[in-house]
């Protein structure tokens, strides 16, 4: 089932728009460039395989949105503005790429990667902002390049008292060189 093309263009609020909804396959082209919350948007969309590049550069909540969702690619994300990305694809265990991803206000990364088991493929834009212990890849089968552009993209955080982790998992951890493991203790970041 594909949804009709709808004016979304004055709307600032996505929240549940299509939420358990199992018979959605695809979306057409929304305009979201005024969108704020996308708190669950396409949650337990189960069925949905094909989601176009949306503007969301406004959005600030994208708790759940692709929560459960099918989708094995995801376009460039413009999320730059994003500080909740809590299970923001979590359950979404057959997605493979994130093509490009802004996370560098992100507050809080809760299961955002919660079992995404075939998640190879993600390319950070920006910096990614560690000031919890929220973030996790362990089940995700990061690729090298993944790794690195993680790697690169992490806050520096060796201006603070406290040291966060980010947990990535015995089997990425391995994949990492002496390099980048040195990098990432300079930025005061442990991993798990």
């Amino acid at each position: 089932m594909e949804i009709p093309l709808i004016d979304t263009s004055n709307g600032t609020t996505f929240t549940s728009m299509f939420y358990k909804n199992s018979k959605i396959t695809t979306i057409q082209q929304l305009d979201l460039s005024n969108g704020v919350f996308f708190y669950q948007m396409f949650c337990y969309c189960n069925k949905l395989t094909n989601i176009p590049k949306f503007n969301t550069s406004k959005g600030i909540n994208f708790y759940s949105m692709y929560f459960g969702c099918a989708v094995t690619d995801l376009p460039e994300l413009s999320t730059e503005n994003g500080t909740d990305f809590s299970y923001i694809f979590g359950d979404c265990k057959n997605l493979k790429t994130i093509q490009s991803i802004n996370m560098s206000k992100g507050e809080t990364y809760r299961y955002a990667f919660r079992n995404c088991t075939s998640l190879s493929n993600i390319t950070f834009d920006g910096a990614v902002n560690i000031r919890s212990n929220d973030l996790s890849f362990s089940q995700c089968p990061l690729s090298e390049e993944s790794l690195a552009s993680l790697v690169n993209a992490l806050s520096d955080n060796s201006g603070l008292d406290t040291t966060y982790a980010v947990t990535l998992g015995a089997t990425n951890i391995a994949k990492l060189t002496e390099e980048q493991l040195a990098i990432v203790a300079a930025k005061n970041i442990n991993l798990a």
